[in-house]
């Protein structure tokens, strides 16, 4: 399932990002990426991605501006009772991925794929199942957990 976002989404994502990225610098919270890419391109992307999963699914994205830590993140938005996080990622072949460190209160997660503006949703993954110790693998800066597309599932 595919999604585009409007000029207007693109915006609101463009802006929640910078704002979280500066709320974020000036609340001195350590900075958690794993990849080499930018930061802010990271924070944009990723709000992308949670707007275009909002969207395709009719409900509304988590706007807050706050920090978020390991023991408060209880996702990006709730779809059918469920906490959700949203993962995006730009690689057609990328995995659903989370920190082992991150002690979140989800039930589920997501994964998008794209670049702005498009994205397409490949499926879900329990919390549980996703966050097994024979998920864990090290993909060349830490070990995390992780699943491939096939292993997603559409519904919940």
């Amino acid at each position: 399932m595919t999604i585009t976002l409007n000029k207007q989404e693109v915006r609101l994502a463009k802006f929640i990002a910078n704002e979280r990225a500066e709320f974020n610098k000036h609340s001195g919270v350590k900075e958690a990426k794993v990849g080499k890419q930018d930061s802010s391109v990271i924070e944009f992307e990723g709000m992308c991605g949670e707007i275009a999963f909002c969207k395709l699914f009719n409900i509304y994205p988590d706007l807050r501006v706050e920090v978020v830590t390991q023991l408060n993140d209880d996702g990006d938005c709730t779809y059918k009772g469920k906490r959700v996080d949203v993962k995006t990622t730009s690689y057609r072949n990328g995995k659903l991925l989370t920190a082992p460190w991150k002690k979140d209160s989800v039930d589920l997660y997501a994964l998008m794929i794209g670049q702005s503006p498009t994205y397409e949703f490949k499926g879900f993954a329990h919390a549980s199942e996703l966050k097994s110790k024979d998920k864990l693998q090290f993909l060349g800066y830490n070990e995390v957990y992780c699943m491939e597309q096939h292993q997603l599932t559409k519904d919940i």
